[in-house]
């Protein structure tokens, strides 16, 4: 049991108007602010946390062994580093994909 609606062919005009739709939505840039948005955000969320886990594990391994303070404190601010520089390039990124816009078409 099927609908007249679905047995229906599919006319020249509707199959023109989808394929109108779908080269606009290929071409169409408005989720740019989005996308730059989730690049910077989830950037930011990402190294909040891995710096909120690495300080953690430091305070517990300097409370444990404190001898150990003066080997582990310049990987912990390398690492810190190298977390950060990642959030910063991405937001570098993201930056540029919204004022350069380099994905519009010539």
């Amino acid at each position: 049991m099927t609908s007249r609606v679905m047995d229906r062919p599919r006319t020249r005009m509707h199959s023109e108007a989808m394929a109108h739709d779908k080269e606009k939505s290929m071409n169409d840039i408005t989720s740019l602010p989005v996308a730059v948005g989730h690049m910077i955000g989830l950037g930011a969320l990402g190294s909040c946390i891995g710096i909120g886990l690495m300080a953690g594990r430091y305070l517990e391994a300097a409370a444990r062994q404190p001898e150990m303070v003066d080997t582990l404190q310049p990987k912990v601010f390398l690492l810190a580093g190298l977390l950060d520089g990642a959030f910063i390039i991405s937001v570098a990124l993201g930056i540029w994909f919204a004022l350069a816009n380099p994905f519009a078409s010539a």
